[in-house]
Order: structure tokens, then sequence, then C-alpha cells
């Protein structure tokens, strides 16, 4: 399988490990906000504010079925991708890596981009993540912690486990 899926709450690394990930396998990156952002002009926080969530979420949809068929390539997901009922194809179309991180580190990370957790408390981001965590671990093949590793040392640990898992 030449897919790799990255899932995980807002800020858990999946933009910047996906990307090291695919130089070092050779593959695209596939980020997922990055390419609505492209396609729509807008950023994420204002295609939520124009369109709202189920617009964004709409937009994700369709962004997901586009995806399953592509091989060679690292998909970094919004944070809420796995939410989505198109979500099960893509993940059963490649090998699915959770990335995890303590809301305290969220918090630490969080740029303003983040319509759904900026500006909230390190209880509500808890709360949230322990909302979705039973979607991430039904998905997910692996996952690893963020909070105290740099996103190259991340990569080589992803890289690893991916050559171990195909042979």
């Amino acid at each position: 399988m030449k897919k790799l899926i990255l899932i995980g709450y807002a800020a858990c690394g999946k933009s910047t490990v996906g990307a090291f990930v695919a130089q070092r396998l050779g593959w695209r990156l596939a980020d997922t906000d990055a390419m609505l952002e492209d396609r729509t002009g807008l950023s994420v926080r204002q295609i939520f504010s124009e369109i709202g969530e189920r617009g964004f979420r709409l937009l994700e949809e369709e962004l997901l079925q586009r995806l399953v068929p592509v091989q060679g390539v690292v998909v970094s997901c919004g944070g809420g991708s796995v939410l989505l009922p198109q979500f099960e194809q893509l993940a059963h179309s490649g090998k699915v890596v959770w990335l995890t991180a303590q809301p305290q580190t969220v918090i630490s990370r969080l740029d303003g981009t983040r319509p759904l957790s900026d500006g909230k408390t390190p209880q509500q981001i808890a709360l949230h993540m322990a909302e979705r965590q039973p979607v991430y671990q039904r998905y997910a093949d692996v996952s690893f912690a963020t909070d105290d590793v740099s996103p190259l040392r991340l990569a080589d640990d992803i890289v690893e486990w991916l050559h171990r898992t195909d042979n």
C-alpha cells in the first residue's frame, strides 16, 4: 500500500510531520486543509465563517472521496475528517497513523487558524479530544505521541514503522 493517512486533533503535528514523511518516502503530501484553502481561496477560519462548519465538511467530504484512489501520497487530514462517512473508505485505502498530544501541548501550538479549538481552555480541549478519541482509535493502525518529540524524529519513527509493517 502506498498511502499513509495522518489523523489526530488540531495542532498535533499532522501537517508538519506529514511533510517530512512525504519527503522521506518520495511521495506527495496531500494536506486536506491546505487543499481546501487553495480550492476556495479562503483560510479554514474564513471558510467556517462564510459557509459554516457544515459547508466546510461538505467540501472536505468531496476532497476525501477524490483522495481514495490516489497512491504514493501522505494525506494529512483535518482534525474532524474522521467524523465524515467518506473517511472510512479513505482509511481502508492506506495505513492510518494517529498523532496525539496533551491538551496543554495543543494549546501551546494553536496559532489562530483552527476555528473549533482556538480560544478554548485546556479543559474544553481535553473534553473535545476525549469525544473524538474513540473514532481516532477505531481507524488508527498505530499512534505516536507528539508532545516531546521533534517532527523530524517522528517522521523517522513513522517511516520505520511503515517499512516494518509493509514486510
